[in-house]
């Protein structure tokens, strides 16, 4: 944000936003009372929490237009939301009176960094951090905050299928815990197998999968479904030759409903 004025007219704000918005991927104005969901103060403003401008459920744990108010300073950040990479700035302004932050975003890849090699250690980085926070540890695929932060608002066409293992409890009960984390391991691997590496499993509960395949039409969904169930029931237990698997499947596709929606409808 190169203009270093302080005081704007809502005129000269909303200049100033239409110039920003040139060269940065997100723009908006905010003020206390927005941050809090009290009242707008633009018109262009439709949200009644500053947070829903950006399509998330709940406040930034790091809200960078807050400390901006509270210090009246400026203030930057990096966040990933729905898989992608921006950094935010935000600055201290007066518009007609009334405290603001006037807050930015640009996407970050290889082309807003000074060099390649900064670009892959931050990738690098915060790829780790990602994986921490959104992978399974015993299956390697996505968990259910990944489901809940990145995924459960989305609304792109896609064949949306949840995944029950038959009698998983009882399955523990006799042979044990550790014989459901291989069974679990083993059905995941199978799902993994059939599927294309941009489509996603998500473990959403204990033994229940969650299966999304964008764009993929009725007719092939249902038979890459009939062929997971297929091998699951075909499929031999490590160290449990005597335990048979079989899977529950319920399935929609979506073509403009949230994830939410289509995951209840196939639950």
């Amino acid at each position: 944000m190169p203009d270093l004025k302080k005081n704007y007219t809502k005129e000269e704000a909303a200049a100033f936003v239409k110039s920003l918005r040139q060269v940065s991927e997100f723009v908006r104005i905010l003020s206390k009372d927005e941050i809090e969901g009290k009242h707008p103060l633009t018109a262009d403003f439709k949200q009644s929490y500053c947070y829903r401008a950006l399509k998330k459920d709940s406040a930034c744990e790091n809200c960078i237009s807050k400390i901006v108010l509270e210090n009246k300073s400026d203030s930057t950040k990096i966040e990933f939301i729905n898989g992608q990479c921006y950094q935010f700035f935000a600055r201290y302004i007066i518009v007609e009176g009334v405290e603001c932050s006037i807050e930015t975003a640009v996407k970050i890849n290889e082309k807003v960094l000074v060099d390649s090699i900064g670009y892959k250690e931050l990738v690098e980085k915060y790829s780790a951090t990602y994986a921490s926070m959104y992978t399974a540890p015993l299956t390697g695929v996505y968990n259910r905050a990944y489901y809940e932060k990145v995924e459960k608002n989305v609304n792109t066409p896609a064949g949306i299928a949840v995944i029950d293992i038959d009698d998983f409890k009882l399955c523990n009960d006799i042979y044990g815990h550790k014989a459901g984390d291989v069974a679990l391991q083993t059905v995941t691997q199978i799902i993994r197998n059939n599927i294309r590496s941009n489509n996603k499993i998500i473990r959403i509960g204990g033994d229940e999968i969650l299966l999304i395949l964008d764009g993929i039409q009725e007719e092939s969904f249902e038979r890459k479904l009939e062929r997971i169930r297929s091998q699951v029931r075909m499929a031999r237990v490590k160290g449990y030759n005597k335990l048979q698997l079989s899977i529950s499947i319920g399935a929609v596709v979506s073509m403009t409903e949230t994830r939410e929606v289509s995951v209840t409808k196939a639950d």
